[in-house]
């Protein structure tokens, strides 16, 4: 459930909202390990006071090379 509102409602800190970046697979939705991760720091750095990272979405090559950097971990 708070995967689906903070990729649908986002997360409101200081006036602005953050949403979790997600995929369209066929019908269902997806979300990334990296794109989580993303979100976490985001909203950890808004809520502390903190400089906010680079929250842009992503673009196609950028999920590809995190993809292919999960998978390389995993030993796939």
């Amino acid at each position: 459930m708070t995967i689906w509102r903070w990729r649908t409602h986002g997360l409101t800190i200081g006036g602005r909202v953050f949403k979790l970046e997600v995929l369209h697979v066929g019908h269902r939705v997806v979300y990334t390990e990296a794109a989580l991760r993303r979100f976490i720091e985001v909203t950890s750095a808004a809520r502390s006071g903190r400089p906010i990272p680079d929250a842009a979405p992503l673009t196609p090559g950028r999920e590809h090379a995190d993809a292919e950097a999960e998978l390389d971990a995993a030993g796939i």
